[in-house]
């Protein structure tokens, strides 16, 4: 009996031994990639692959949609990822601003480009200019945001260390920032005063997602015209 007692208790040791550092490696560290949750520095790091990856995720995903806000986009790459992605079914939301166009030309022709093909988008109609820049994942439950645009250069280094814009890309999968920036969007997408629909319109339902709050307070506001460069909403 005493024989058998061990027997069980060394291979009970046994399966603690492998399976606990097992459980542990499968655990991604906090502030990492595969965690979801990081900030990606353009410094060194390249970004513009991870936000592409999304889009293309997105797409493979049951009830994808992405919702998009910047102040412009001259990086034909993302643009036409975004009309792939609507032309196999994901719904697709803009928030954007012409008024961008008198200083980055190429931007009207990505504005014509998502207008083409019948994507919904709002502009701002006066006042202080659509400067929120980011996409929501809703399938994937997943935020980028930052203070970069959607150029060539703004979210990846020409030569790491060297030659690269100062800019940081935060990717999250935390769901009280998820929640909080799904829920601003809606806000800015019901605000009839403020924005008018720029091309293809359509119904502006009460919300696409549920109402929620968080403990949170969001970053990702409009940015004012004020000598501070303060933000709100």
């Amino acid at each position: 009996m005493r024989k058998v007692l061990t027997a069980h208790i060394a291979a009970l040791s046994c399966l603690l031994f492998v399976s606990v550092p097992a459980l542990f490696a499968q655990t991604p560290a906090p502030g990492t990639p595969e965690s979801g949750t990081y900030l990606c520095d353009i410094a060194y790091q390249e970004c513009h692959d991870r936000v592409i990856a999304l889009i293309r995720n997105e797409a493979l995903a049951v009830g994808g949609q992405i919702d998009l806000s910047f102040w412009f986009m001259t990086d034909a790459t993302y643009s036409n990822e975004i009309v792939k992605a609507w032309q196999k079914g994901v719904k697709v939301r803009i928030i954007m601003d012409p008024r961008a166009n008198a200083s980055k030309p190429y931007n009207a022709q990505v504005l014509q480009q998502f207008s083409a093909a019948g994507i919904p988008m709002i502009k701002k109609a006066s006042g202080d200019i659509a400067h929120w820049k980011g996409m929501i994942f809703k399938a994937q439950k997943v935020v980028e945001f930052s203070g970069a645009n959607y150029s060539p250069y703004e979210y990846v280094y020409e030569i790491p260390y060297v030659k690269y814009q100062d800019e940081s890309i935060y990717f999250s999968k935390e769901t009280d920032v998820v929640q909080s920036l799904m829920r601003r969007f809606d806000d800015v997408w019901m605000d009839t005063a403020n924005y008018t629909f720029y091309a293809n319109p359509i119904t502006r339902v009460p919300r696409t997602r549920p109402l929620t709050r968080s403990r949170r307070n969001s970053t990702f506001r409009q940015k004012t015209a004020t000598p501070t460069g303060s933000f709100r909403c």
